[in-house]
């Protein structure tokens, strides 16, 4: 991997971490689920926000971030 791919990689992980998807397991299957499309984005293909839509349209994640929310709201 390089050091560019490693960098990408890098910001995946802390993306998810961010949104609160930090089981093993959660990640896994995110990242099978979602294959093309971080391929996609480790090749330079597509863009950081591209990715982040795509992840955002998933339904596991859009009731994460919206159950960080509302944990953040008491």
């Amino acid at each position: 991997m390089s050091k560019f791919e490693a960098e990408k990689s890098g910001w995946l992980r802390s993306f998810m971490t961010e949104l609160g998807i930090v089981e093993p397991a959660s990640v896994a299957e995110l990242e099978e689920d979602h294959r093309e499309v971080i391929e996609a984005y480790r090749s330079g293909k597509i863009t950081q926000a591209m990715l982040r839509g795509s992840l955002m349209n998933d339904e596991r994640v859009s009731a994460q971030v919206e159950a960080s929310a509302a944990e953040r709201q008491f």
